[in-house]
């Protein structure tokens, strides 16, 4: 089994996306689903914004 199909075991067969978790302060985690509701934009979608404009912020991206 190469590496990219362990990658897949582990994240339940996702192939593009990875699954991890994390804990964010009780205020921006009321906000982040409000957001996502009031917009219809999935939290994922969000998420990924969110992660991209950090990176970019640093040069990372």
């Amino acid at each position: 089994m190469d590496d990219k199909e362990k990658h897949k075991r582990r994240n339940n067969g996702l192939t593009n996306r990875t699954q991890f978790t994390t804990s964010v302060k009780n205020e921006l985690y009321i906000k982040y689903k409000e957001l996502s509701e009031e917009t219809r934009i999935p939290s994922t979608k969000l998420l990924d914004e969110a992660l991209t404009d950090l990176l970019k912020k640093y040069n990372k991206l």
